[in-house]
């Protein structure tokens, strides 16, 4: 059911209702000195700030001398703390404070706590980043960190790729913290490197943040935090956010018993047809379907198995749809879309090209979409794009 060529219908739409938009910042690239424009269809801004746009160290001219200082970023998106991920203190704000900001206009904030967060040991073989991710997720939401800023240090840094660094960063409004920042190390000169930045600009990090004390090796001490927490890396296991809120986590070996504890009580307190269909039409639902969809799905009770198996919830509710002049009986628990669209995912390189493999059709163990399932892929940057489509 996926459109492949959903990319350059949607590039389409976006240029035609935007144009006079685009033309004005065209115009303003040309006509300002520090002003640079990510063309659209390019990624996702973030993703786009972490290969490419981010300096880590910035320089200027001031009076006649080279002044360097920190680069920091303000963005309208709140996933912007990705660039944390590279040593770059950096959250999202609000369209009229950018504006600001853009104008010369100073941002004022109290100073935050920082809560020192540990990283001990390795990610266990098959353990992902996003796995990683949703256990700081669940610790940082306990320990509760809404308006401080998290650190991350630790021996366990020393091996952890970037790509999984910004993972984490990025997740920071699921945690709460207004940014989880990482520190300039090896790791992040040799990102650097890799994304084809300016061997001088390279050169001015590295002795940038020695010279000021902002870079992390074996043996740099711990700083003083307002708290601290502390995970090791081999203790995370393979997990699933849900079934509401990303700090909800389950563990992959408990999937099945949890799912149908968490099945049974969502539908316990059914709401009739009626008022579900009137919640729907006031959600968007009442849009025209597609030809192939059944608009109004029947639902009945039924002692037949479904065609999705699996968990089988007690009252056997099923909803028979048609696709393609085929009915299909799903039930409760179906899954009907498989996305993998948010930044947290999208920009990560191992997490990417395991998706890719366990998709392609050439392996045995490659999955297959049922045809009532809505698939769906946007990878984070034509970076992302490349790797996928030239693993050689």
């Amino acid at each position: 059911m996926a459109v492949r060529d959903a990319l350059d219908l949607n590039e389409k739409i976006e240029f035609k209702r935007n144009n006079e938009r685009y033309e004005f910042l065209h115009w303003g690239r040309n006509a300002f000195e520090n002003f640079v424009v990510v063309p659209p269809a390019t990624g996702i801004v973030h993703q786009v700030n972490l290969e490419y746009l981010a300096r880590v160290v910035m320089a200027a001219d001031v009076d006649g001398e080279l002044t360097a200082y920190p680069d920091t970023v303000f963005g309208t998106d709140s996933h912007t703390t990705m660039i944390n991920g590279i040593g770059v203190l950096g959250w999202g704000v609000g369209g009229i404070e950018a504006e600001a900001a853009m104008l010369g206009q100073p941002s004022s904030m109290l100073i935050p706590q920082v809560v020192g967060f540990e990283l001990t040991g390795k990610l266990s073989e098959g353990v992902t980043a996003t796995d990683l991710v949703l256990r700081v997720v669940e610790m940082l939401r306990a320990h509760g960190v809404v308006g401080k800023f998290v650190e991350f240090y630790g021996e366990g840094l020393h091996q952890m790729p970037l790509a999984d660094r910004a993972t984490i960063a990025n997740m920071s409004p699921e945690y709460g913290a207004t940014c989880g920042i990482f520190p300039i190390d090896q790791m992040a000169i040799d990102y650097l490197r890799l994304s084809g930045r300016d061997e001088a600009q390279i050169e001015l990090v590295e002795k940038y943040a020695k010279a000021q004390g902002l870079w992390h090796d074996a043996d740099t001490p711990a700083a003083t935090y307002s708290s601290k927490l502390e995970l090791d890396l081999s203790s995370v296991q393979p997990a699933l956010a849900g079934p509401n809120l990303p700090q909800q986590r389950i563990n992959l070996s408990d999937m099945h018993e949890k799912f149908g504890e968490t099945l049974e009580k969502m539908t316990k307190d059914r709401k009739s047809e009626v008022e579900g269909k009137v919640r729907f039409d006031q959600e968007g639902g009442e849009q025209e379907q597609a030809e192939h969809l059944a608009a109004e799905p029947k639902i009945d009770v039924d002692t037949e198995t479904d065609d999705s198996k699996g968990y089988q919830p007690a009252n056997n509710v099923f909803s028979s749809v048609n696709i393609d002049e085929k009915e299909h009986k799903l039930r409760d628990g179906s899954v009907v879309i498989a996305a993998i669209t948010s930044c947290t995912n999208t920009s990560n390189p191992a997490v990417m090209i395991g998706a890719g493999l366990v998709d392609k059709r050439p392996l045995p163990k490659a999955l297959k979409a049922k045809p009532w399932v809505k698939t769906s892929l946007a990878p984070g940057s034509k970076v992302v794009t490349d790797y996928l489509e030239k693993p050689n």
